[in-house]
């Protein structure tokens, strides 16, 4: 009888030990189970922003795991990828876009926290015209010359340069001219960071200035009108030479053929004021008409 109490002890001890080995060696399984299966860290993308048309802006990832494969997409698109240092990751500049990033290990992938957009600043063209306060003048006559800058800003600043040498930054510029000094500006704009063309040199303006002080001559016969799109110019004198500016004072045509009562068609031209300027043998005439 105590034989079979001892055995069937035995037994009982031997059974709990076969359990407590399973039982141990089914939870070693599960946890290296769940090791295997674990998800990669979450970071968060870093970067984005507005740029100009030309710019790039920086995008990155807060940190990264060693083994980890990141992927960045561009507008749920594949871009491209880097693997995970320990450290935060940079996917360098970037164009126009929304950007997330996915995390790949040996089992898993998820998305990380947040998105980079990117967007464009609107560039500026800039320019600009400049207008003389007369041309032609008599000799002698002061002429300022004025900017009409287009995306300048709100300070712009404008170099003068009188036959190719500089003559000063100012917002106008004035002096006594010479016949046929030419007169530019160049104007740099403080709009923004996104702009064309910028610094932008102006239209040039030749002066045209009469050899003698005066305007008129009380012995000379000059009439100048304008008649369905042509000029008509009638002179007593012999005239060399006939130079029409616009009202901004830039030469829209040059007559040289001169006959004896010069019609000068303006058909390609818009209506408006013009100078007409005859050369003649003796000396240099102004005159305003409107061409109608």
């Amino acid at each position: 009888m105590t034989m079979k109490t001892s055995t069937s002890g035995l037994i009982r001890i031997i059974a709990l030990i076969i359990i407590a080995f399973y039982f141990i060696t089914a939870r070693a399984e599960n946890l290296t189970q769940l090791s295997v299966n674990a998800l990669p860290v979450v970071y968060t993308v870093t970067g984005g922003g507005a740029g100009c048309q030309i710019a790039r802006v920086a995008l990155g990832l807060s940190s990264s795991e060693v083994g980890v494969k990141y992927i960045l997409l561009k507008n749920n698109e594949y871009h491209e990828e880097l693997m995970g240092t320990g450290l935060a990751l940079s996917f360098g500049n970037h164009e126009v876009g929304t950007y997330t990033v996915t995390a790949t290990n040996s089992e898993n992938t998820i998305v990380m926290t947040g998105n980079a957009v990117i967007t464009e600043i609107p560039s500026i063209s800039v320019g600009v015209e400049i207008v003389a306060s007369a041309n032609p003048v008599h000799n002698g006559a002061s002429v300022i010359f004025t900017p009409v800058p287009v995306g300048g800003g709100t300070t712009p600043t404008y170099e003068w340069f009188k036959n190719s040498v500089s003559v000063g930054v100012l917002n106008t510029y004035s002096y006594i001219p010479a016949d046929g000094d030419i007169v530019y500006a160049i104007m740099t704009s403080n709009a923004s960071s996104c702009l064309t063309g910028n610094p932008a040199t102006s239209n040039p303006i030749t002066m045209s200035v009469s050899i003698t002080s005066g305007l008129k001559d009380d012995n000379t016969k000059l009439n100048v009108y304008s008649f369905e799109k042509n000029i008509y110019v009638l002179s007593s004198e012999t005239i060399k030479q006939i130079n029409i500016y616009n009202a901004a004072g830039i030469l829209v045509k040059t007559v040289n053929d001169v006959t004896e009562t010069p019609m000068i068609s303006m058909v390609d031209k818009p209506a408006g004021c013009y100078i007409v300027s005859i050369i003649s043998d003796k000396n240099v005439y102004p005159r305003k008409v409107n061409l109608k």
